[in-house]
């Protein structure tokens, strides 16, 4: 099965353990499959509240130089990221798909909610 991968551009960044500030990478459509896995993961068990950061950590494909990032590695992201990053997986996976398949997704329609 091909999955295509979208391009995207975090407003802010993912700082790594090491210090490193990384902005750019993509994320692939979810899969059913991914959806049980998630539901079924100890930490979602625990806290429903934890779905989004396990389901992102399987469907970012990368991120800068780093192709596997874990739920404990997306609990270091800002915010105003992990917000952007739940946008781009809606519009991936319940939107028209429109914005999606031109390529890149950035950060702008974001640009405005966060004047002021």
């Amino acid at each position: 099965m091909l999955l295509r991968e979208s391009a995207f551009t975090l407003p802010k960044g993912w700082l790594t353990p090491e210090g490193e500030l990384l902005q750019t990478g993509t994320i692939r459509p979810t899969t059913g499959l991914d959806e049980l896995i998630a539901q079924s993961d100890p930490l979602v068990v625990a806290d429903p509240l934890y779905l989004p950061f396990v389901l992102l950590s399987q469907v970012i494909t990368g991120l800068g130089h780093w192709t596997i990032l874990t739920p404990r590695d997306l609990e270091g992201l800002f915010l105003r990221d992990m917000l952007y990053l739940q946008w781009v997986y809606h519009l991936i996976n319940q939107g028209d798909g429109a914005q999606a398949a031109m390529g890149e997704l950035w950060a702008t329609p974001w640009s405005s909610f966060t004047k002021r």
